[in-house]
């Protein structure tokens, strides 16, 4: 083998190693959920409810339970995952059977692994995008929607996650927290 050929396997096998160790060093997005015996998955599946109000025009506030069940999941290298919301609903009071939401499923913009909390400090702020998919009948069509999602607590499924809602959707305002129902999940990096 030549000398240059030589010169050139080994940079070849030293960017191979290089390459090796700087991905065994990339932020791994990982879910854990309560009623998993504590070994990460890569999907979960949940129920997130809670009280909000909506806004709108002139109208009424109208205070009401949301209900949004969904998925969290991350890809299979774990650099980014996502939520996608698959039904929903609202109930409570008379005012509340006038408002409909609608637009399933919702899948959110990914968040990367580097913006979720580490798994030594679970409870940290991450916005979860939704772009163009909300629907709700007295508000407007194809809205954004934004929602905080916080694991809470101090460890791994310590506290129920939480997503925080304050929205301007269309013409309407929506505020509220919604809670996780049943098992708890939580999304960190790892």
């Amino acid at each position: 083998m030549s000398k240059s050929m030589k010169k050139a396997l080994m940079a070849v096998v030293a960017g191979a190693a290089l390459t090796g160790a700087v991905s065994a060093q990339a932020q791994v997005g990982e879910i854990y959920e309560a009623g998993n015996s504590g070994n990460p998955l890569t999907t979960a599946d949940g129920t997130f409810s809670g009280t909000t109000t909506l806004a709108y025009g002139g109208g009424p506030n109208i205070t009401c339970t949301l209900t949004l069940d969904g998925t969290v999941e991350v890809d299979s290298g774990g650099a980014t995952g996502r939520i996608t919301v698959t039904d929903g609903d609202i109930s409570g009071g008379f005012l509340c059977g006038l408002v409909s939401i609608s637009g399933f499923p919702w899948v959110s913009n990914d968040v990367a692994a580097s913006d979720l909390a580490p798994i030594s400090s679970v409870a940290q702020d991450v916005d979860i995008v939704f772009e163009d998919q909300i629907d709700v009948n007295l508000c407007g069509n194809d809205l954004d929607f934004t929602a905080v999602f916080n694991n809470n607590g101090t460890t791994v499924n310590s506290a129920p996650s939480t997503f925080e809602v304050s929205n301007t959707l269309g013409s309407c305002s929506l505020v509220g927290t919604l809670t996780v129902q049943g098992d708890d999940i939580d999304a960190v990096q790892n």
